[in-house]
């Protein structure tokens, strides 16, 4: 599903020739798909070609073997030759931050009530566009929003494009996109993209998603009536506690908590799928909580090197082993550190010994887990935080317990 507000009056100002360059990004079938939909939205003469024949048409260049350059021409030289309007612009960047995902830089806020009080909103996003768009219109602030639900995660999606007047007061130059990302169920997370502290558009952006936050939420807020309009402002803040920016959405997704199934995620996966716990639906008998898992069937036949994959894979993967070992993870860390802390002899009085541990690579865990295989780790002795059960988080570790570093974060 995808949505724009009333569109301004800023007619096309992208150059064909960087259109150009977008659309080879895409697949042939996603270009497919988006011509079929903008034929539906914004009809075109070209021929005897309409909405009502386009399937047809593009089932013959696919059996021709079109490839990206071609068809991109045609888009922007015979489909559309007069210029890709606003809507379709923003659609095409989001298909390719979709298609590639990790070229992207993301980051987060999260929304406190109080100085320790997290708040949680619940965006509908219609709502959340149109309020959006009228506080940029009070800003006297050209402004295009689109909408796109996130085809596989719980995640809507605004993509926020600023106009501003070039020096002769003719034309209109464009920002960079900048993306605003909720999840479909309550939380107290903003994803965002990521942006320097001098960039007053971004900050712009950010100070007008609060407000509509405030805005939308007053239904459920019993604060609201309480608070006179001059305070209004205050009644929520946004604070920047993640200083580790990504360029992966899911990662940033997934690490910061978040969760839009309510199931649990990672090691803990295998409770929500029921392979840990009985369900009352479930046949007792053939449970693996009571007739074993297959690791501890102790068969001759199993090699130790196949005994040490299958733990590792439930250590770090929370699931079993397909056959071949695979250290891949979806979501790879490539720099992590942890500090530990331990009393001797659990004596809090004692000094603790502290060991910095800091790990870097492509993808660290994969690499812990491989040592695990070949057996220069011992895998039942290995602590969670080894084996990314939080994430891409740093932290401290205080006699066993995890807790992550403090970072620095301002307010909004």
């Amino acid at each position: 599903m995808s949505m724009t507000g009333e569109d301004t009056d800023i007619p096309p100002i992208q150059k064909n020739d960087i259109i150009f360059q977008k659309l080879k990004r895409l697949p042939v079938i996603t270009l497919c798909k988006l011509i079929i939909e903008w034929m539906q939205r914004f009809p075109i003469k070209h021929g005897h070609l309409n909405r009502h024949n386009i399937n047809e048409h593009l089932e013959t260049l696919l059996k021709r073997k079109i490839g990206r350059p071609e068809l991109a021409k045609l888009i922007i030289r015979k489909y559309w030759k007069n210029g890709l309007n606003l809507f379709q612009l923003a659609q095409l960047d989001v298909s390719i931050l979709l298609q590639h995902p990790k070229s992207y830089v993301w980051n987060s806020h999260t929304i406190y009530r109080t100085e320790i009080e997290k708040f949680s909103p619940v965006v509908i996003p219609i709502e959340f566009l149109q309020t959006l768009q009228s506080l940029f219109r009070k800003q006297n602030q050209k402004c295009h929003i689109f909408y796109k639900k996130h085809p596989i995660l719980p995640l809507s999606m605004f993509r926020v494009l600023l106009f501003e007047n070039d020096i002769n007061d003719k034309h209109y130059v464009e920002r960079v996109p900048f993306y605003i990302v909720f999840t479909m169920s309550k939380s107290p997370i903003i994803i965002h993209s990521n942006y320097k502290i001098s960039d007053i558009f971004a900050k712009l952006i950010m100070q007008l998603v609060k407000e509509t936050i405030m805005i939308i939420s007053r239904i459920d807020s019993y604060h609201t009536h309480s608070m006179s309009s001059s305070k209004s402002a205050d009644y929520i803040t946004l604070r920047d506690e993640n200083s580790n920016s990504t360029k992966d959405l899911s990662q940033i997704y997934i690490t910061s908590g978040i969760d839009g199934s309510g199931n649990p995620m990672g090691s803990w996966s295998n409770y929500g799928k029921g392979t840990s716990d009985i369900s009352p639906l479930s046949n007792i008998q053939t449970h693996k909580s009571i007739i074993g898992k297959d690791d501890q069937i102790r068969q001759e036949q199993y090699d130790n090197k196949l005994e040490l994959q299958k733990k590792s894979m439930l250590r770090f993967h929370g699931k079993e082993s397909d056959g071949d070992p695979n250290y891949d993870n979806d979501i790879p860390v490539e720099k992590v550190k942890f500090t530990l802390e331990n009393h001797i002899d659990d004596d809090p009085l004692s000094t603790p010994v502290i060991i910095n541990f800091e790990f870097a690579g492509k993808d660290v865990f994969g690499g812990i887990q491989e040592l695990c295989d070949k057996g220069f780790i011992d895998v039942d002795r290995i602590p969670g935080w080894l084996c990314g059960d939080n994430g891409n988080k740093s932290g401290r570790i205080i006699d066993g317990d995890f807790e992550e570093f403090k970072k620095r974060g301002g307010l909004i």
